[in-house]
């Protein structure tokens, strides 16, 4: 398999920043079209701001309708108070009808916001996001200039296991192979970092450490004393104070971690002598879903310890889309902070909730 490199990551991020605008206007500058594409009202009530990418340009005509993706609709109507899977229901059903719901709440809103904005091919200016004026843009290429400042500081040899680009938010993976234990003869893990941002709302900028499966590219978050490691939401950002901090909280969760790393071999030597048992009764309490459990009793390797038990939930979470997966990998690391008393009761007792 060819090694993912920083850079195979930043020009994937800086063609992807092409044709991104921001605008800056009052919410009741807004309008809805039946085709549920928005434009402005006033030019004169529009401020253009620039994007990070060098080529950007503004749009000839600003008051040219604007297309919105799901999470841009879904933060207009929120903001609106409007239920969002009610008025989408609405709108395939009367778009006049939603139209004119939408236009109401618009022309007499307070405030400001910030319209994060692209050009995404024949589909033409789209909105990606509408975030607060008080929003503070850090936006995937400073996240990978961040990286490679960390990457130069860091003691440690990096790869890049995996990226995820989705239209509202990036997600990449970096372990460190000299931290590498072997567990048995060929079952390496490994201290890893998922990076965590979203240009449009859906995330803070975030750190969080995690273990590192190599033989099935399955992860583990590391619930350190950093708790949910490192998140700085995208408001007042200082970018030398947040890379200083971000430096912090790294070495504070590398050091946590290998605790961590460490106790994961141990789990092995806690036996579970009824494995899909225990997977069922712990996924349950914690309310996954069905299909999730079966995938997990599906993925067990025949390992019957705990460590069995924790890796059968994080080889199921490859099949989830990335945020979902995110969740059942945390969960997952969770599991890794029980008792050797609570493994065993829950493998030997009828127990209907999991405390814990």
């Amino acid at each position: 398999m060819t090694e993912l490199t920083l850079g195979q990551v930043a020009r994937t991020i800086e063609q992807d920043s092409v044709g991104k605008i921001d605008y800056l206007t009052p919410v009741s500058n807004i309008r809805a079209g039946s085709d549920g594409r928005l434009s402005f009202v006033h030019t004169h009530k529009i401020a253009p701001q620039r994007d990070t990418s060098e080529d950007m340009n503004t749009y000839g005509a600003e008051v040219h309708p604007f297309g919105m993706t799901e999470w841009a609709e879904s933060q207009l109507l929120t903001r609106l108070g409007m239920p969002v899977a009610y008025f989408r229901k609405v709108f395939k059903e009367d778009p006049d009808l939603y139209m004119n719901h939408v236009n109401y709440w618009l022309s007499i809103a307070d405030g400001t916001v910030r319209i994060r904005a692209k050009t995404i091919g024949e589909r033409g200016p789209h909105i990606r996001g509408i975030v607060s004026d008080q929003y503070t843009p850090f936006d995937n290429v400073q996240l990978i200039d961040l990286i490679d400042n960390l990457k130069k500081n860091m003691a440690y040899h990096v790869q890049f296991e995996s990226m995820c680009l989705e239209s509202h938010r990036l997600h990449l993976r970096m372990t460190l192979p000299d931290t590498r234990r072997t567990f048995g003869v060929t079952d390496e893990n490994r201290i890893g970092f998922d990076f965590l941002n979203s240009e449009v709302g859906a995330s803070s900028v975030a750190i969080q450490a995690m273990i590192y499966r190599l033989i099935c590219s399955n992860g583990m978050k590391a619930w350190t004393s950093e708790g949910d490691g490192f998140r700085h939401r995208h408001i007042h950002i200082d970018r030398r104070l947040l890379e200083r901090r971000a430096g912090q909280s790294i070495a504070a969760q590398l050091e946590g971690s290998e605790g961590i790393l460490q106790d994961f071999g141990k789990s092995r030597d806690i036996p579970v002598n009824n494995p899909l048992e225990v997977i069922e009764k712990v996924a349950k309490a914690s309310k996954l879903s069905d299909k999730f459990i079966a995938t997990a009793k599906d993925e067990f390797e025949g390992d019957r310890s705990a460590y069995g038990v924790i890796n059968s939930f994080t080889r199921a979470a490859r099949e989830l889309d990335n945020a979902a997966r995110l969740e059942a990998e945390a969960f997952a690391g969770k599991l890794l902070k029980m008792s050797v008393e609570r493994w065993h009761k829950l493998d030997t007792e009828r127990i209907d909730v999991y405390d814990g």
